[in-house]
């Protein structure tokens, strides 16, 4: 969640290099926690399989929303996101 911003504003990087980076550690830190998961027999794979289309179908919208937008645009909704969600957190 941070992984991005950080990038963008302390490393000062360019946008497209923070988001790739970020998911490709994100699809590292996922695929440590689902192993131990799949040893054990814990996971539902119908459930899996529709998530797992709503997130590629999801990320081919978001890209091509993405590619759109300003990077400051994009910076701005994703800072507007994470206030509102740990307004959640703290609410919930």
């Amino acid at each position: 969640m941070f992984q991005v911003p950080i990038l963008l504003f302390i490393f000062i990087l360019s946008d497209t290099y923070s988001d790739s980076n970020g998911q490709f550690v994100t699809l590292l830190t996922c695929l440590a926690a689902l192993l131990p998961h799949v040893y054990l027999g814990n996971v539902m794979y119908g459930e899996a399989m529709w998530m797992g289309i709503g997130v590629v179908v999801g990320a081919q919208i978001g890209a091509r929303i993405a590619a759109k937008l300003n990077t400051k645009v994009t910076l701005y909704l994703f800072i507007v996101i994470l206030v509102v969600l740990a307004i959640k957190l703290f609410f919930v």
